[in-house]
């Protein structure tokens, strides 16, 4: 059937509940016609049959759909199979008793979803996809799709005008550092730094120091195909004798703070930008304040999708949210609210030079005098003196 695509506002759904029942019963049938395919996918990602051959970690199981531009993650059902559609309305003909339902339901906008849209199946720990005859169609990746079809870890699947993007645990977990260094409202830029991370390429991350860019790279490599090889981190200026091409790295991540590294040789920069396995085929990870200082290091370089990092004192409507999180993260039962409202305003107003670093300093400091009571326990149970931790509050609030 041909991919149709009607006004929004005027469409109605054509999918009854008639050919869900049958579309659910001819699921096993269809089963063994489809064969899966091997090589890339429209996005550059890796099968997991190429996965094997180049002996990287083969693809979790997907867990959730996260809707591109909410941010809002649904939980996959524990079920074999499952529909999606989108979420009845008043203005929806026909009775509300012989509506169809999906058991998995997104918002849509321009209704534009249909009210029981796509079918899901787990078929081992692959999940699998097919189109029920709606009336605006279903993509993945962009490519419309009508019959039954794989889901790879970070497809994007649009419904009509609903995209969601499928994750597995780990690429879900990874929402939170991506949310800690880009800003907890960059919902649409996650999104993105998501599709980026699928290609498995070169990486460059943008940003001042103390924004946690090798944390951040560590996360990144742990969420990836790689995560079973080493992670190395070029952290110093180099010497001569090690600037071997990573031996040992094979398959693995490297991350480079060019900053501190400074200009390196053209046999390290060959190796680790190189796509063949005799010098590595590493994923490179760089981290520099500006573009001038990899040009510096590295030449100029083709094909690196850049990540800008926030600076903190950009973001400030973050600090409270961010120190409340690092202390129940702590298991810590105190928030910062409990100090009530002029130090709040002196927490966001600060200017946060060193960033996320000088934030994880100050919640150490700031936990300790919630969990004492007073500035004389909190310096003990910080290990200091209580001129050491009136310094820092003085500093820090310019003495409120």
């Amino acid at each position: 059937m041909k991919d149709s695509v009607t006004d929004p506002a005027t469409h109605t759904d054509s999918t009854s509940a008639t050919a869900i029942a049958r579309d659910h019963l001819t699921a096993s049938r269809e089963r063994a016609d489809v064969r899966e395919q091997v090589g890339r996918g429209p996005m550059g990602t890796l099968d997991l049959d190429e996965a094997e051959q180049r002996h990287l970690a083969p693809p979790s199981r997907i867990t959730e759909l996260r809707e591109r531009h909410a941010g809002r993650s649904i939980e996959l059902p524990a079920v074999v199979s499952f529909s999606a559609g989108r979420e009845p309305v008043a203005a929806d003909p026909g009775p509300t008793a012989v509506r169809p339902h999906a058991d998995v339901r997104f918002a849509s906008p321009h209704r534009a979803m249909s009210l029981v849209h796509a079918l899901f199946e787990w078929r081992a720990d692959r999940l699998w996809c097919r189109d029920l005859r709606s009336t605006n169609g279903t993509r993945a990746d962009g490519a419309p799709m009508h019959d039954w079809f794989p889901i790879s870890n970070g497809m994007l699947l649009e419904f009509g005008d609903v995209a969601v993007r499928a994750l597995d645990w780990r690429h879900a977990r990874l929402c939170h550092p991506l949310a800690w260094c880009l800003g907890l409202s960059a919902t649409c830029a996650i999104d993105r730094v998501l599709d980026v991370l699928r290609r498995d390429g070169p990486l460059l991350l943008l940003g001042p120091r103390g924004c946690d860019q090798e944390w951040l790279a560590r996360q990144i490599h742990e969420a990836s195909a790689r995560r079973e090889h080493p992670f190395v981190a070029f952290t110093k200026r180099l010497r001569p004798l090690q600037e071997h091409p990573l031996a040992g790295t094979r398959l693995g991540t490297v991350f480079v703070d060019v900053g501190t590294v400074g200009k390196v040789s053209s046999r390290f920069a060959r190796a680790l930008f190189a796509d063949d396995d005799r010098l590595g085929s590493v994923r490179p990870i760089l981290a520099a304040a500006d573009i001038e200082q990899v040009r510096r290091a590295f030449g100029d370089l083709t094909q690196v999708s850049v990540l800008r990092l926030a600076p903190l004192a950009t973001r400030r409507e973050d600090v409270v949210p961010l120190l409340n999180w690092l202390m129940a993260q702590h298991g810590s039962p105190h928030r910062l609210e409990e100090l009530g409202s002029a130090w709040i305003e002196r927490l966001q107003a600060h200017h946060w030079s060193r960033n996320l670093y000088e934030l994880r300093e100050t919640e150490r400091r700031l936990r300790a005098l919630l969990e004492s009571g007073n500035r004389r326990d909190a310096a003990k149970r910080l290990g200091s003196s209580r001129q050491a931790l009136e310094k820092f509050l003085s500093r820090l609030f310019d003495e409120v």
